[in-house]
């Protein structure tokens, strides 16, 4: 079927409309609180929301700020966002063969209808932070949760943004989120109907990134905006390509 996107000129209003199958928020950005209410309306009437926040790091200097939405997320969906970013010095991509530990690389997913298909595929994430599913059963008992995709153990979130650029180079220290860490997580509402993805980067789905390892990161994009819009028959067309993590 044919779908039509269309984007929500924030500077002008800050409600979605309601016939909207699908919003993505993608950053590095800022976001308002009148718009976070905005989103807060859309998704408690059964809304569809796929978040794409990177790092403050990539919101230095910028005066972007988004923390409205990130206390909502914690807030009213018991997801968190720390201020980190993601350290990989044993899993991470390779640029002019050398080790790129701001790019952490991944291959293992959660139980997800996004991912089923993706198994021993690698996706990357430039420059990503850590996501935290603190919601459980008894603070948030219609709301159901995937760990989409998470580092190796020996990830750590670096909380010293000023560690990235010393002689020395981050290490793991006080403060620090110690992996394995969560990149994506999904959420859905039994009650509402409502679904949620929230990535802690928006790099990876960048033209840049997009078709990387055979267009693995494309993939994870389009089948996490099939799942959150209730499309699952889609993720279905989507083939499976025959590439494995590097090593």
């Amino acid at each position: 079927t044919g779908e039509d996107f269309a984007r929500l000129a924030a500077e002008v209003t800050t409600t979605v409309p309601a016939d909207a199958q699908l919003l993505v928020v993608a950053g590095p950005l800022a976001v308002s609180a009148n718009e976070v209410a905005g989103v807060s309306s859309y998704l408690s009437a059964g809304g569809k929301v796929v978040a794409l926040l990177d790092s403050p790091v990539q919101l230095q200097g910028t005066g972007g700020d988004v923390q409205p939405f990130e206390d909502y997320l914690a807030q009213s969906w018991g997801i968190q966002l720390p201020a980190d970013v993601i350290i990989d010095l044993a899993h991470s991509a390779y640029i002019n063969n050398q080790p790129q530990p701001l790019i952490p690389v991944s291959d293992s997913y959660g139980s997800s209808p996004i991912t089923s298909k993706m198994q021993g595929l690698a996706t990357l994430f430039p420059i990503a932070r850590s996501v935290v599913i603190s919601g459980t059963a008894a603070t948030f008992p219609d709301i159901t949760y995937v760990a989409l995709v998470t580092t190796d153990a020996a990830a750590w979130g670096e909380t010293d943004f000023n560690s990235l650029s010393s002689d020395s180079g981050p290490s793991f220290g006080d403060g620090d989120m110690q992996g394995p860490l969560t990149i994506a997580a999904t959420a859905e509402n039994s009650k509402t109907t409502a679904r949620l993805v929230v990535f802690g980067n928006s790099g990876f789905a960048a033209n840049r990134f997009a078709s990387t390892n055979g267009g693995a990161n494309g993939q994870l994009f389009l089948n996490s905006v099939n799942w959150a819009a209730a499309e699952e028959s889609l993720i279905n067309l989507t083939p499976r390509i025959p590439t494995h993590a590097p090593t």
